[in-house]
C-alpha cells in the first residue's frame, strides 16, 4: 500500500479512510475554531525560500546533531499518547521505525505502551515526555526514564490543565475501553494496578498540575538528564528556561490543541532562536508537513522540527511501515530542497535563504 501514497498528505488522506470518523476527528482536531491548526500551515506556507545560485550543491547531507546525538534527518517524533488509536503496535510500531531512521522519538506520558517497553524494542534515542501531575508521580516517571535509559527529559508546560475539543464534545469522545495508560497501570508505577485488568482500562491519567518556575527548578534538581521544554512561544519564557539550567526548548502551541488563537510556531521561531539560540538548541512543531517547511524551519534557526498528527497517519495506514516511509519522505523532500538551494549541509543553512518579503499577505 506504501508504494502508492507519495506525500504526507497521501498519508493523510488514507489515514482518514481508515480511521472511525470520530478518532479522526480527535487525532486531527484543534481547540475551539481550530485557527491555531490553520494559522499554523498557513504561517509556514508564506515563509518563502530563496535559493542560491552558482553553488553546486554535490553530496547532500541532511544529518544533525542534538543534545550531543547525531540524528539522519532534522525530524524528530513528537510526543503524542494513545498511539494505539491508529495500530494496535502502538508506540513501539512508532520506536521501531524512528530508531531504523535514526532519529529522535519522545515518549509521551500518556503512551499506550509503558516506557520501559518501548525502550525495548529500539536501540536507537529516546527521550521520555514529562506530563506534571504531582510529586509522586513525576518523580516516579523520571527515575523509571533513567533507569530505562532515555537520553533527555521534555517537559511539557502548555498544558497547566486539559481542554476537550467542541467536535470531541459532539461526539461524545472518550478513549476507547481498553485503550490504558500504560505509564500509571504497569508493575513499574507501583500504584497497585494491574494491566490488562477492568481497573487498568479503566483509569484515566490524574489531573495536569501547572510547572511554575519553582517545579522546573524542582524537576532539574532531580536528574542529571538533560532538560527540554516543551511549549515555548515567548522569548521571555525561554530566556527563563536558559537561566534554570535548561539544555533545549521546543517551539510549540500544542499543534492548535489547547489554546486557540495563538501565533503560529514559525512566526515566533526567529525572537527566541534570537534571545537564546546561542544558548540552547531551539527545536519547533506545528504544522510541518514537507521536506521544504523544514528547510525553512532550520533557515529561521531550529535545530530540527518535531511531527505528531502524521505518525498517527502512518501507523493507521501500515503501522512501523509507514511512520518509517513517512520520515523517509520528509528526508527525500529535504534532500531536494537543500540541492536546489545550493547547500550541503544543514551547517549552511541559514536566515539569507528566507526571502525578506517586503509586505506579507494577511494570514
Amino acid at each position: 500500500m506504501t508504494n502508492k501514497l507519495i506525500s504526507l498528505l497521501d498519508y493523510e488522506n488514507k489515514a482518514k479512510q481508515l480511521l472511525p470518523k470520530d478518532t479522526w476527528q480527535f487525532i486531527s482536531g484543534g481547540a475551539l475554531d481550530e485557527t491555531t491548526v490553520l494559522r499554523n500551515r498557513l504561517a509556514i506556507n508564506q515563509r518563502l525560500l530563496q535559493p542560491k545560485r552558482f553553488q553546486h550543491a554535490g553530496f547532500v547531507d541532511v544529518s544533525t546533531k542534538v543534545l550531543g546525538s547525531i540524528i539522519q534527518l532534522p525530524v524528530m517524533i513528537s510526543p503524542a499518547g494513545s498511539q494505539s488509536l491508529a495500530h494496535d503496535q502502538a508506540e513501539e510500531a512508532t520506536a521501531s521505525a524512528s530508531s531504523r531512521v535514526s532519529t529522535v522519538m519522545v515518549v509521551g506520558t500518556a503512551a499506550s505502551r509503558k516506557l520501559e517497553t518501548v525502550r525495548k524494542v529500539s536501540n536507537g534515542l529516546l527521550w521520555f515526555q514529562l506530563y506534571h501531575h504531582g510529586t509522586a508521580l513525576t518523580e516516579m516517571l523520571i527515575r523509571r526514564a533513567e533507569i530505562a535509559g532515555y537520553q533527555a527529559l521534555c517537559v511539557t508546560v502548555d498544558v497547566p490543565y486539559t481542554i476537550t475539543a467542541e467536535k470531541d464534545l459532539r461526539n461524545h469522545w472518550k478513549l476507547p475501553y481498553g485503550t490504558e495508560m500504560a505509564n500509571f497501570t504497569c508493575d513499574e508505577a507501583g500504584l497497585g494496578i494491574k494491566s490488562n485488568t477492568a481497573d487498568a482500562r479503566q483509569y484515566r491519567r490524574p489531573p495536569h498540575v501547572p510547572v511554575t518556575w519553582d517545579t522546573l527548578e524542582w524537576i532539574r534538581s532531580l536528574t542529571t538528564l538533560p532538560i527540554v521544554i516543551k511549549g515555548i512561544m515567548r522569548a521571555d519564557d525561554a530566556v527563563g528556561c536558559v537561566e534554570r539550567g535548561v539544555q533545549g526548548v521546543i517551539v510549540s502551541n500544542h499543534g492548535g490543541r489547547q489554546l486557540d488563537g495563538q501565533a503560529s510556531t514559525i512566526e515566533v521561531l526567529p525572537e527566541i532562536v534570537r534571545a537564546v539560540g546561542q544558548k540552547c538548541e531551539v527545536f519547533v512543531d506545528g504544522g510541518f508537513r514537507r521536506g521544504i517547511d523544514v528547510l525553512k524551519a532550520v533557515a529561521l534557526g531550529a535545530k530540527a522540527v518535531l511531527i505528531a498528527r502524521p505518525v498517527f497517519h502512518g501507523l493507521a495506514v501500515a503501522g512501523d511501515v509507514g511512520v518509517e516511509h513517512v520520515l523517509t519522505i520528509l528526508r527525500n523532500e529535504l534532500y531536494e530542497a537543500m540541492a536546489l538551494c545550493g547547500v550541503n549541509t544543514l551547517a549552511e543553512v541559514d536566515r539569507d535563504l528566507i526571502y525578506n518579503c517586503p509586505s506579507t499577505a494577511p494570514l
